[in-house]
């Protein structure tokens, strides 16, 4: 950050009650305001606003700023309007433009889940809802309108599990004393866990795809089971002694994971198309970008099931419990903390075995 750019805000901020902030992110900064009293803190998020990490944009960051002062000086005759009382504040802030600027932090799935969560929740209650309308006749309601949608049981479920986090970082945040939306449980329903079988997993890796770096991808998470938003995070520098080593991007868990033959050459042959021996292995666009590619690249393979990416995670916990690898070295690779999770797989197993039973022939045939 430039140096006269810090110096402004350092300047703005001896003359209000509310300073401006900022948090350091892989390749800006996000700006947010913060009041502190009496042992309280407050914070507020300036959705898109954000300073570079070089000195290379001073006007622009400069631009940056006045708006974010703007915002401060709001701010400021708000709290002297609430005559010092920090609670007022809060309750008065839009919950909605917190729960977007907070869906802003995650990738793949669980950020899709995050923005159809905010789309309905836009729906049922419009831009604009104080943190101290939040309140449980207001959650009942937005489960009555999810389900009014006629949405499937677990995708009002899934959208309930994201409101719920929101409110939980809320109370985080010191932006609510209590979760609204704690009495709320709704049981999930048994769903179809689409997996490759080996052969088909051959397929897809012999296909002369357009796309070579999503392909191997694909295949390099069915070897090792990796999720979509660890997958473009991983590095080459990553890799240790023919093992992958780091933090998982869901849980924020260390995992170290062997490498087999399959993902060692797939790694290979990505230095080769990126030309470097450094940075992502995985240069992927977007979850969405992505998704409409695998369609198409499982099309292509012949394969008539419904296959995402993440499937191959699914792919790799079904194969390595089909060649006899144990449920808790499975349960490790995949990074699950319940084995609950990893027997999911063992069930699906059992199933196909049962219905490889069912077409044998009876003495009739």
């Amino acid at each position: 950050m430039h140096t006269r750019i810090a110096d402004l805000i350092r300047n703005y901020n001896k003359v209000s009650i509310s300073k401006i902030k900022y948090r350091k992110r892989k390749y800006d900064c996000s700006l947010y305001l913060e009041i502190r009293r009496d042992g309280k803190r407050f914070t507020q998020n300036l959705e898109g606003l954000s300073l570079s990490l070089t000195s290379n944009n001073y006007t622009e960051d400069k631009a940056t700023v006045e708006i974010a002062r703007k915002r401060q000086t709001e701010l400021d005759i708000k709290y002297k309007m609430s005559r010092g009382n920090i609670k007022t504040v809060i309750q008065d802030q839009n919950f909605i433009d917190y729960f977007n600027a907070k869906h802003l932090t995650y990738e793949g799935n669980t950020k899709l889940n995050w923005q159809k969560s905010l789309k309905h929740l836009k729906d049922y209650s419009g831009k604009v809802v104080r943190f101290k309308d939040v309140d449980k006749k207001f959650c009942d309601g937005f489960v009555e309108y999810l389900k009014d949608q006629g949405l499937h049981q677990n995708s009002i479920g899934t959208y309930m599990n994201t409101f719920k986090r929101a409110l939980n970082l809320a109370i985080e945040d010191e932006l609510l004393e209590k979760n609204p939306a704690n009495h709320i449980h709704l049981k999930r329903l048994p769903t179809k866990r689409e997996f490759l079988t080996v052969d088909e997993v051959k397929t897809i890796a012999e296909l002369d795809f357009y796309d070579e770096r999503l392909k191997n991808a694909f295949i390099f998470s069915c070897y090792t089971g990796l999720r979509f938003s660890d997958i473009k995070r991983i590095t080459f520098e990553d890799i240790h002694s023919g093992h992958l080593s780091f933090i998982q991007q869901k849980t924020k868990d260390p995992l170290r994971i062997p490498l087999h033959a399959v993902a060692k050459d797939i790694i290979e042959r990505q230095r080769e198309i990126n030309g470097l021996d450094k940075g992502n292995i995985f240069a992927l666009p977007c979850h969405e970008v992505c998704r409409s590619k695998m369609k198409k690249m499982i099309k292509a393979a012949g394969i008539n099931k419904n296959i995402t990416f993440h499937s191959a995670r699914h792919t790799f916990a079904t194969l390595c419990l089909t060649f006899d690898i144990p449920l808790n070295t499975v349960k490790e690779l995949l990074g699950h903390k319940d084995i609950r999770n990893t027997q999911i797989y063992a069930q699906l197993i059992d199933k196909k075995k049962d219905e490889a039973i069912d077409k044998l022939p009876g003495l009739d045939d």
